[in-house]
């Protein structure tokens, strides 16, 4: 059985965890912060709407990148069941 990733595939699988940190620790950030917002006045209202909007973004982000995550563990399955098929069928 051979490894068929490419190097690219595990960079691309580092980066995504690297960003995936970024966005979880960002996405932590400002929900503490968020919880923390005072809002008596229209001004601070208006900050923790943008701040939302950001959390949601980031969440968004986040999310789509562990659905890209989930996809490529799914793939690996696919291909150790690929290598083991072909293995019974070899003997």
């Amino acid at each position: 059985m051979t490894n068929s990733k490419a190097p690219s595939e595990d960079a691309d699988r580092s980066d995504r965890e690297e960003i995936q940190q970024i966005l979880s620790q960002n996405i932590q950030f400002i929900h503490n912060h968020l919880e923390e917002m005072d809002l008596d006045s229209t001004d601070d209202q208006e900050l923790a709407i943008k701040w939302m909007r950001t959390l949601g973004t980031l969440s968004g982000q986040y999310r789509l990148l562990m659905k890209d995550a989930d996809i490529d563990e799914m793939q690996d399955e696919l291909e150790l069941l690929q290598d083991a098929r072909k293995v019974k069928s070899d003997e």
